[in-house]
């Protein structure tokens, strides 16, 4: 299976529609269970509990049927995790096959950024290992700050997000960075710029073939056709393209640029962003 990571507004929901127009791809909407999931594992040592309880926790979270639900009923999440070995990746990725199975595709992956910030749990559950593939999605931190404040997500331009922004990216990205066969990273600015470059890249990654139509509008907008409407998605209904990238130059002054440098400079630096 694969993860696609990233922070709020750095275009995960753009990446998992772009692979879900993938013939042999499937990424469910946002979940809601991993990480509940992983602090359940790390405290159950009882193979047969543990098992017991992350079947009944998956089955049961508020976004199940709109995600996983929608292929696999909650006895067979209930049955595949019972099989499986009782480590919390083979777990999940046990999970995600009988998804693929489900949907008939070739992968199955996962999506939430809500998971990026708290990796270290999973880390400690000893999720990351061969056999998760994990696509890492950053964006510059002051657009992701302009994009936030402008749905209201922020109480204004809030300069300390970048922390929260630097300490998650960088705690994925040391953790995984080593490992090129099951880690991916993505930069938001190169797919707005260079979508068909980038996503053969990713879909080699997946060993899958790279498919022309995964980029274009009529395959992309038929995918999540829920979030239409909704003003979080609005731009994953648009031509893919470039236009808010750096916009942040325009409400940024001197002493606000200056503190977020302060709060996350070795990350601007290691994700290539001045």
């Amino acid at each position: 299976m694969f993860v696609v990571y990233g922070m709020p507004r750095s275009g995960t929901t753009l990446v998992a529609q772009i692979l879900n127009a993938h013939t042999g791809l499937l990424v469910p909407d946002e979940t809601d269970f991993m990480v509940p999931a992983a602090h359940a594992f790390r405290l159950v040592e009882d193979p047969d509990l543990g098992r017991r309880l992350l079947g009944d926790l998956i089955a049961s979270t508020d976004r199940f049927d709109a995600t996983l639900g929608r292929w696999l009923t909650a006895d067979r999440v209930r049955e595949v995790v019972a099989a499986a070995p009782y480590r919390f990746d083979r777990i999940v990725a046990s999970l995600y096959d009988a998804l693929a199975k489900a949907a008939d595709v070739t992968s199955a992956g996962d999506k939430s950024p809500n998971d990026l910030p708290q990796s270290e749990i999973l880390g400690q559950a000893g999720f990351f290992t061969e056999h998760i593939r994990a696509i890492h999605l950053v964006r510059d931190p002051r657009d992701v700050m302009v994009s936030m404040a402008r749905l209201g997500w922020l109480n204004g331009i809030d300069v300390s997000y970048a922390r929260l922004w630097r300490n998650a990216n960088l705690s994925l990205h040391q953790r995984l960075a080593a490992h090129a066969d099951r880690y991916r990273l993505v930069r938001y600015e190169d797919i707005v710029a260079r979508p068909v470059e980038v996503f053969e890249a990713v879909t080699d990654f997946l060993q899958v073939p790279f498919e022309p139509a995964m980029v274009s509008e009529e395959a992309r907008f038929s995918q999540f056709p829920e979030h239409k409407g909704m003003a979080q998605h609005a731009s994953t209904f648009r031509p893919i393209g470039g236009d808010s990238v750096g916009g942040y130059a325009g409400l940024f002054d001197r002493s606000t640029l200056d503190e977020v440098e302060a709060l996350a400079g070795d990350a601007l630096s290691t994700f290539g962003y001045q």
